[in-house]
């Protein structure tokens, strides 16, 4: 059994790579990352059943991923870091290196 993860926002890109890809693979994870609090689009679920329709046979799995809280770990050490370089007058990435450690 073949399998594939793509990641999938439910646009026409996404959804055209799904299609084709689901031509070659039997089990299909579509990774869809979003922010908690922003609309959603109400068309990846129906284009998933489309998908689904298409590819009778095929296991077509819907992963949603909830990246909010990321985004606000990464932007908080993106800013801490540049806030260190500036401190220590330094334009390398060793500053970032270092904590990260």
């Amino acid at each position: 059994m073949k399998k594939i993860c793509i990641l999938y926002s439910g646009g026409v890109d996404s959804l055209y790579s799904a299609h084709k890809l689901s031509e070659k693979f039997d089990d299909i994870h579509l990774l869809n990352l979003y922010f908690s609090g922003l609309i959603r689009k109400n068309c990846i679920e129906k284009n998933i059943e489309r998908l689904r329709e298409l590819h009778p046979g095929k296991n077509i799995i819907l992963v949603k991923k909830d990246i909010h809280q990321m985004n606000k770990m990464v932007r908080g050490s993106i800013f801490s870091i540049l806030k260190d370089m500036f401190k220590y007058k330094s334009s390398e990435i060793s500053v970032w290196a270092a904590r990260s450690l």
